[in-house]
């Protein structure tokens, strides 16, 4: 199958739903329990699964940045709703049930595809910039409004220490998928004979202005 034929917009959010809200969800739970610290032992379970969950969104940028190398402003933009999730889910207040976690699935969705559809209306080299821009603004935004990282009092260092690597994995797969994604098409250029590159160049300034951000 073409992967040019995969609706890749969806399948962005179904990896979201099916892979990167059931842990991060039980992520940020089991580090909400009291007394979780390292010198209980009791910060171990916690650490694992973040560590598993920041594998797991490096792992899906490197695999949009490599599907979607023919457009590298894409790729952004498809890793958004999955880094949204992280900073909507530590944003939750009191226990992450069903409502919750919904609430903060609509919230990355929805700010996701309102970064797909402003960068319908900038140039291409300016569109890598829609997701790290989204990605800010939705954190600012949770945070002025009282929904930043909260933990108990009673919980040691390590778990804002978690938190702070949760963040910072968001923030990098949020910022650098594009510039992979446009390095692993430089090295698939270079890869192909001479001829092969050039027909690739007049068929890309050929579709620079025609196709939409999102397949």
């Amino acid at each position: 199958m073409d992967r040019r034929s995969l609706p890749w917009g969806w399948v962005s959010n179904l990896i979201a739903v099916v892979a990167v809200l059931p842990m991060a969800a039980l992520t940020v739970t089991l580090a909400r329990q009291p007394h979780v610290s390292l010198r209980a032992g009791s910060a171990w379970s916690s650490i694992g699964l973040t560590f598993i969950l920041s594998f797991v969104l490096v792992g899906i940028a490197v695999g949009f940045a490599i599907w979607s190398s023919d457009e590298p402003d894409e790729s952004g933009l498809l890793m958004l709703p999955s880094a949204l999730l992280i900073p909507a889910v530590i944003g939750i207040r009191g226990e992450v049930d069903e409502q919750s976690a919904l609430r903060a699935l609509a919230l990355a969705t929805i700010v996701a595809a309102f970064a797909a559809l402003m960068s319908w209306s900038v140039a291409r080299p300016l569109r890598a910039f829609a997701p790290p821009a989204a990605l800010c603004v939705t954190v600012l935004a949770l945070w002025l409004t009282g929904h930043g990282p909260t933990f108990t009092t009673t919980s040691g260092q390590i778990v804002p220490l978690l938190f702070s690597l949760l963040f910072t994995v968001t923030v990098l797969v949020g910022v650098a998928t594009s510039g992979l994604s446009a390095f692993a098409h430089q090295i698939e250029l270079e890869s192909r004979p001479s001829y092969a590159r050039d027909i690739e160049g007049d068929a890309a300034r050929a579709n620079m202005a025609q196709r939409p951000p999102l397949r």
